[in-house]
């Protein structure tokens, strides 16, 4: 008998331990593919697709919008979200730009009243409840808010980009803290 409850006590711990490896398992796989954990392909690098307008896509005469990706390799990264969209602010390499990817972040490219380049002009990304909310300095506006085809421009690669994880459901611009919904265009 005393066999028997020596083997059936054995048979329980290695069904525990075989249970919380499946739970922890199933866990983390959840939680990565929910966007929770870093995306990583194990050599410490991430791999994020930026948006950039697409001046060679021949739709790009009916809509100031028309993007396309390109994959950029990230090192590791604390926050991946901030780390991607810092890596688009910095706008297309000059190979990119040869195939007709664009940059509406940047002085040069039409905005009415910056300056500076847009990435000059935040304030700080932040993430609650699916909501992605993106805050700026006041002179943003000049890139944010100005005519139709700038603001389609601006935002439609900003917004692709940030909604390649998944859990970004909404986005949200706000200046100076204050969400910014009285748009011109």
């Amino acid at each position: 008998m005393e066999n028997f409850q020596t083997k059936s006590k054995g048979f329980a711990t290695a069904m525990i331990l075989i249970l919380g490896v499946i739970i922890i398992g199933g866990a983390y796989l959840y939680l990565r593919s929910e966007g929770w954990l870093p995306r990583s392909n194990g050599q410490n690098t991430h791999t994020v697709m930026v948006y950039f307008v697409d001046t060679k896509n021949p739709d790009y005469s009916f809509s100031c919008g028309v993007t396309r990706g390109v994959a950029r390799r990230l090192g590791p990264q604390g926050d991946i979200i901030q780390a991607t969209f810092k890596e688009l602010m910095k706008g297309p390499t000059p190979a990119e730009r040869a195939e007709g990817l664009l940059s509406t972040f940047e002085p040069s490219q039409g905005s009415m009243s910056g300056t500076q380049a847009l990435a000059d002009y935040l304030i700080g990304l932040s993430l609650n409840e699916g909501t992605l909310s993106i805050n700026f300095e006041p002179e943003a506006l000049g890139y944010l808010n100005s005519a139709a085809c700038m603001q389609e421009s601006v935002k439609k690669p900003i917004e692709e980009t940030m909604r390649q994880f998944p859990e970004v459901k909404r986005i949200e611009y706000a200046i100076d803290g204050v969400i910014f919904e009285e748009w011109d265009a």
